[in-house]
């Protein structure tokens, strides 16, 4: 939304982080229960998006954020894929001009972004407290992975007293 995204649609399977998402600026949201997310977002956009986001770190979310796409369009890998996966994608869809590309550590230039990123913060703009969900000491850090990887949280702090 800060970027000046007009439409921006969620995808997840936790009703919580859905609900999280619209309040920090997703115009739509979509339940992968309900059926194919490809098929939904196809439908929402009368045919796909410009951009897509996967930050999951899945082969099969990497290959829909892929298949969303409108001609044209980029999809951006953000997700930690696993070391020896491989993405499956279909030949003829590069006739649509449809770009791939992975991304680390946000594609961030520090150095210009971070000051803009805090200044969004304390102006309100940026919600950074609402992707805490939880905060642990060091001592609960497997429990806080483990609730990441089952998605339970959305960020979790540690704490060092």
């Amino acid at each position: 939304a800060i970027a000046g995204a007009g439409r921006i649609i969620a995808i997840d399977t936790n009703p919580a982080k859905l609900q999280l998402a619209t309040k920090l600026g997703a115009t739509d949201i979509v339940d992968p229960a309900r059926g194919d997310v490809v098929q939904q977002v196809r439908e929402l956009t009368g045919g796909g998006v410009h951009h897509s986001f996967e930050v999951l770190g899945r082969k099969e979310t990497a290959e829909q954020s892929f298949s969303m796409l409108a001609a044209g369009g980029t999809a951006t890998i953000v997700g930690m894929i696993p070391l020896g996966t491989k993405i499956e994608l279909h030949g003829a869809d590069f006739l649509r001009e449809k770009r791939i590309q992975g991304s680390s550590m946000g594609s961030n230039h520090f150095r210009q972004d971070m000051p803009r990123l805090v200044e969004f913060y304390l102006n309100g703009k940026l919600h950074l407290d609402d992707w805490v969900s939880a905060r642990i000491k060091l001592s609960e850090i497997n429990e806080g992975f483990a609730n990441m990887k089952a998605g339970k949280v959305v960020r979790s702090v540690i704490e060092f007293n």
